[in-house]
């Protein structure tokens, strides 16, 4: 028996989100996390031959629905997509491409995190990396805090000149594009970075009194964006999620290895936002931001996207 699907585009998903749309998803399933109405599956890998499998996925009992997303990774690029289901009995309802997807809820929890982390008075902000990823990280924080300067640094001069140009156009603000040497001697109130690297970008020479960052990059145990200089001297680590970050941080999982950091002194970013504990006490601490992308921030993406779409004619119907 055959039976109808929603398919909602990459172009589509393009009009239906904006960056305070994804922030206050991802600010609502973070708080429903913290009440256990949120279950989380982390990501798994599994082999192919010539890249890996991913698979994650959540579901959402008070509201009733369900997603995954998967997708493959390869040298010539990744196509994501997520599944939302209906749980009350309807099941597939939608199929999501969901690059875009993908790159605003990150963006946006990053964004939620410096919320609650960094010191409202925040006016400097730097971005490691130029990439499509860095885009959504840095509207996210504009979004939460009034950004005076910003400053980007990746290694092709080109690039992070492009990245510069076309956000200054996008979000109407001066964006300055500058070599390592020149960055590495600002103070930053908030710090991102979102690169590939698998040695540290953020290392202690880059810490300022108060300082928040956001590494948002790294989410395999081979990568490190953040020395272990850095963790030991951040007074408050904060996790999307601990039991995730425990297979896929990196940096954090070499730390602990190393004895310089303990799972059992970090926190779940629901735990914040939920108001559980609060971190951000007083002007001096450096917190530092661990975003490994959970399967709940894109679950809740995909509600909100299935109901604009309903509400508005977009999305195309296909029987399967």
């Amino acid at each position: 028996m055959s039976k109808e699907v929603l398919f909602i585009s990459e172009s589509e998903v393009s009009k239906i989100t904006n960056m305070q749309m994804a922030l206050d998803c991802i600010e609502d399933a973070f708080q429903a996390f913290s009440r256990g109405e949120i279950y989380n599956f982390p990501r798994y890998r599994l082999p192919t031959s010539e890249g890996k499998y991913n698979f994650m996925s959540a579901s959402w009992i008070k509201k009733g629905f369900a997603a995954n997303k998967s997708y493959v990774s390869h040298k010539n690029g990744i196509d994501f997509n997520v599944m939302l289901y209906d749980a009350s009995g309807k099941g597939l309802i939608a199929i999501i491409q969901a690059n875009l997807l993908g790159q605003i809820r990150t963006g946006a929890a990053s964004g939620i995190a410096t919320k609650y982390l960094s010191k409202k008075n925040s006016k400097v902000f730097g971005i490691v990396g130029s990439g499509y990823q860095s885009q959504t990280q840095l509207e996210s924080v504009i979004n939460v805090r009034d950004i005076k300067e910003i400053y980007v640094y990746s290694r092709d001069k080109n690039n992070r000149e492009l990245f510069s140009n076309k956000m200054s156009e996008k979000l109407g603000i001066s964006i300055n594009p500058i070599n390592y040497q020149e960055f590495i001697n600002i103070d930053f109130d908030i710090l991102t970075t979102v690169t590939n690297s698998i040695t540290p970008v953020i290392t202690k020479e880059m810490l300022t009194s108060g300082m928040h960052i956001n590494a948002a990059g790294n989410n395999s145990w081979e990568k490190s964006e953040v020395d272990i200089d850095v963790i030991s001297y951040s007074e408050h680590i904060i996790c999307d999620e601990i039991e995730q970050a425990k297979i896929e941080c990196g940096e954090l999982m070499k730390a602990f290895e190393k004895g310089v950091f303990n799972w059992e002194e970090s926190f779940s970013l629901s735990e914040i936002v939920s108001g559980k504990h609060k971190l951000r006490n007083n002007d001096i601490d450096i917190t530092l931001f661990e975003s490994q992308g959970l399967a709940l921030e894109d679950l809740a993406m995909a509600i909100e996207i299935y109901k604009i779409a309903l509400e508005n004619n977009f999305g195309k119907v296909i029987k399967i």
